[in-house]
């Protein structure tokens, strides 16, 4: 079913800039990757100067809380409004979460799955949706392929956060 699938076609962008900050090269281009799948036009930054002069203007901002510049949390004052998620040791999570309920910031764990990233993404994107929500969503990342109604093609999709009644598919 996938023939016809081009793995190398980019995406359009349509979600604006996303800047991910983190000190291993690894890390950056896998949450690169994931948010350039997600429509994004991904740039880097190294440390936290470069996050508060060029985060103004981003529509997402990843970022490695283990760097320690970034951890000072000062260049947040300067992207307040700018959705943000933070990525922390596990032992650091609950504190920063913390130092952060009066930003649009999400905190995960650094060795969460990064599929997270989206649904972190998705919700600090759009806040106004978890508050019409039936039921509290499960994160959960899968492909997943269906049909539309009265197509025998299928579609395949990535779904990463379920509910009582459904899933999302992006």
């Amino acid at each position: 079913h996938l023939s016809h699938f081009d793995p190398g076609l980019r995406p359009e962008i349509n979600q604006g800039r996303c800047i991910i900050a983190s000190p291993g090269e690894a890390r950056r281009k896998v949450l690169g990757r994931l948010a350039r799948q997600a429509g994004f036009d991904v740039s880097f930054a190294f440390d936290a100067l470069e996050l508060e002069t060029s985060g103004r203007d981003a529509s997402l901002i990843v970022a490695d809380a283990d760097e320690p510049g970034v951890a000072s949390l000062g260049w947040m004052r300067e992207t307040r409004d700018v959705p943000t998620v933070l990525l922390a040791d596990e032992a650091f999570v609950p504190g920063l979460r913390a130092r952060v309920q009066n930003f649009r910031c999400s905190v995960d764990a650094s060795d969460a799955p990064p599929d997270h990233l989206l649904f972190m993404a998705n919700e600090l994107m759009r806040p106004d949706v978890a508050n019409v929500r039936a039921s509290q969503r499960v994160l959960h990342a899968t492909i997943c392929g269906f049909r539309k109604a009265g197509s025998l093609e299928p579609v395949f999709g990535l779904s990463y956060n379920l509910s009582r009644e459904g899933l999302y598919v992006r």
